[in-house]
């Protein structure tokens, strides 16, 4: 289980583990300069056919979810 990636996963998942299933649980991005490519590269391991990936929003998550959603009523902080 990987908490709190906040843009470092390029880095952490250099750890190989055959088989193993990962749970990410949230804050993969922030305003850091890898929020783009931590993001492609969880999509692309959470689209793996053989299901050990898993990707769980977290709190920065949402609150770009949120965002998105309504920009203009959220974009202010």
């Amino acid at each position: 289980m990987i908490g709190d990636l906040l843009a470092r996963l390029l880095e952490l998942l250099e750890i190989e583990a055959p088989g193993a299933m990962t749970v990410c649980v949230g804050d993969y991005i922030v305003r850091g300069d890898h929020s783009a490519a931590v993001l492609r590269m969880l999509m692309d391991c959470c689209a793996d056919p053989d299901g050990n990936f898993i990707c769980i929003v977290g709190n920065h998550e949402r609150m770009l979810l949120d965002f998105l959603g309504a920009p203009t009523d959220r974009g202010s902080r």
